[in-house]
This record gives structure tokens, sequence and C-alpha cells, in this order.
């Protein structure tokens, strides 16, 4: 029997040793060889490890000869300041091998960096530090898995994606995905680590952030001219996040509804861009693993977003070693 290898680090904030404990218990059931680095059980301020430390931890899971897959064990707070180091280092040493990086969340800030300038693939994906991890449905986690695997999982695909407005995907319209977490892509703008391709279609997804807060980070992205570089727009959960109004307030509440068509759906008009929502990717329940920087196809017919091609298939064992256990 052959097991991939993976190393988990936690490049963010601190976690329950617990929670991760029962999460790599699961992922090792799926035919996987875990590693947990010693840093994962730090925590320093805000962070799970001082910034050097959790530097460190990520190059050696990232220049590990042996694994493929480096994993985050849960997002928070931090991932942002690693950046620069890693920029620094690699450009000294040379990159390391090619892997797969899986995370979320906070882990969004790795994504640009990490596919343009070490050629790695990246799931946006449930963390084993974290308890939504423990309450993944068999079906979903197996398909993760076999992402992880790099195995072509069958039938890859989000069912019943609405639209806000009249524009919709084109007929097998083939298109690259890229984005994460809407906070944490708004805080790389201007920075050396906003990275992302031309042409593609953003996805975002946040947690409980008020949608007065999400329409600034909108508005933000927007007069940064990110949509005009953008085929489109999907949305995946926006969890917990509502319209909290003010003690005070001169309004009524918005539904969520109404918050997508005024915050998104305006966006839509001006750069004349689809903007789909429906994705069940993010920190709701149930949460599906989504391949970042994959290319998909629209199928019109049974409104279906479906997966064409993405690098890490079929590659992982030509990336780094897979061991043989048996």
């Amino acid at each position: 029997m052959k097991k991939i290898a993976i190393d988990i680090v936690a490049p963010s904030s601190p976690l329950s040793k617990d929670v991760l404990k029962k999460g790599i218990t699961r992922i090792a059931k799926e035919g996987a060889l875990v590693s947990v680095d010693s840093q994962c059980y730090l925590s320093s301020g805000f962070y799970a490890g001082p910034d050097m430390l959790r530097v460190e931890a990520f190059l050696r899971a990232a220049y590990n000869p042996i694994s493929s897959v480096v994993w985050s064990a849960r997002g928070g707070y931090g991932a942002q300041r690693l950046l620069p180091y890693l920029d620094l280092f690699s450009t000294v040493n040379g990159c390391p091998p090619k892997k797969m990086f899986v995370g979320y969340s906070d882990s969004s800030a790795f994504y640009g960096f990490l596919k343009k300038k070490w050629k790695w693939s990246i799931l946006h994906a449930p963390m084993p530090g974290r308890e939504d991890f423990l309450k993944m449905s068999s079906k979903n986690f197996h398909q993760m898995m076999e992402f992880v695997h790099g195995e072509i999982a069958k039938n890859v695909c989000f069912e019943k994606i609405k639209f806000l407005g009249k524009l919709k995907f084109q007929e097998e319209q083939n298109f690259q995905i890229f984005g994460g977490n809407l906070s944490v892509l708004v805080s790389l703008i201007g920075t050396p680590y906003w990275s992302f391709p031309r042409g593609g279609v953003l996805f975002l997804e946040e947690v409980a952030e008020n949608f007065t807060k999400i329409d600034r980070m909108v508005q933000q992205l927007d007069q940064a001219k990110v949509f005009s570089k953008c085929a489109g727009i999907v949305l995946g959960g926006l969890y917990s996040c509502e319209d909290r109004l003010p003690s005070g307030a001169q309004r009524k509440k918005i539904s969520h509804l109404k918050a997508l068509e005024l915050i998104f759906g305006e966006i839509g008009k001006k750069w004349k861009i689809p903007i789909a929502y429906g994705l069940s990717v993010g920190h709701q329940p149930k949460a599906l693993a989504l391949p970042m920087f994959a290319r998909w196809k629209y199928q019109t017919l049974n409104k279906k977003l479906v997966l064409d091609h993405w690098s890490w298939f079929g590659a992982s064992s030509k990336r780094a070693k897979i061991i043989d256990i048996t």
C-alpha cells in the first residue's frame, strides 16, 4: 500500500492539541503518512509560536524531500507575516520542490506567492486543527482526500449555481478560479504578494463579518481595479455574515440576499461580469474542497460548475516521493 506523505504546520493562530490529534487520525485513515511539526503546539501572543519559528517550520515542510503536501493546521491570524521571510529564503536558496498546499481562511495569504513563485498547487479546504474538519461528511472528506492524493475525483462539480442579475457564464465557458478569504486577500493589496491571474474568476468567502464591512472591502478591491481584470466572481460561503445594525440605526435590517445584491450586484453591472453565488466552500458546515487555479466549465442546462483541469491530478507522485509502507 502506498501512502502520500503530508507535513502539518501552523503558520497562524494557536490550536487545540486534542482537535489536531483527531484530525490527523482521520487523514491517516484515508491513506496518508502524516508528520506534525512540533511548532504546531506552540503559543506566543496571537500566534502558534514566534514568527521565525513558524517560518522555520514552514520551510522544513516545504523543503522536505519526502513529503508531497503541506497542510495548514488551522487559520486565525499570522500567515501574512511569514511571506517576506519565505520569499527571501527561496530567493537566496532556490525554490523548494513542487508540492500542494492545503488550507483556507488566513492561509489564503499564501496562495498567490506559492502559485507564482514556488509553482505549487493549492487546495482551499478544511484544516485538521479545526472542529469543522471533524464534522465533514464521509463523502466530502473522501473527495477532499482524492484531491490530496492527486486522483481525479468522480463527478467533481458544484450544483445549482445561482447568479445575481442577468449575466451568466457562457455554456462550456472555460475559466480559471482563484481567490480565497475576502479580508485576507484585501490585506495583500499593495504588497508584492497580491499575485493573481488576469482574466480569471475571483472566488471569495468570508466568516462572521458585518455586511457593511464586506462592502467596504469589496469597494477597496473595486477601487484597486481588481475586478477590471476578472471574468467574473464566484461567492462561496459568507458564513455567519449579516447586517448587524448599530444602536440607533435609522434603517431596517437588510436580508442576506438583498445584501449580496447591493454589494456584488453593483459590481457585476459596473464591470459587466457575472456574479455567481451558492458554492458550498468556506467556513460553513459541510464545506467542500475547492482546487484553486484550476480550470472549470459552466454547464448552462443543469446549472453546474464542473472541474475541467487541475495541475495536481496525476502529478503528486512525480513531484515528491511516495513512501511504500507495505
